[in-house]
């Protein structure tokens, strides 16, 4: 392990997940506005959080 930590240091594996990591708690938090809205009954709000979330996962899988 150690001579594994000596030539790929660990800030290039978080380097390449960042975005990754960025998208999928964006895509996490919109599910759950949008479920805590759901519930109110403000259907608006999901319709439009709901298609920023689906281009949003675009965007991730286009990363991929």
């Amino acid at each position: 392990m150690q001579l594994v930590s000596d030539f790929i240091p660990s800030s290039i594996i978080y380097d390449s997940a960042k975005p990754y990591i960025y998208i999928s708690s964006v895509l996490v938090f919109a599910n759950i506005i949008a479920f805590l809205l759901f519930f109110l009954k403000k259907y608006l709000p999901v319709i439009i959080l709901g298609s920023i979330a689906f281009c949003i996962h675009g965007a991730y899988i286009f990363l991929n």
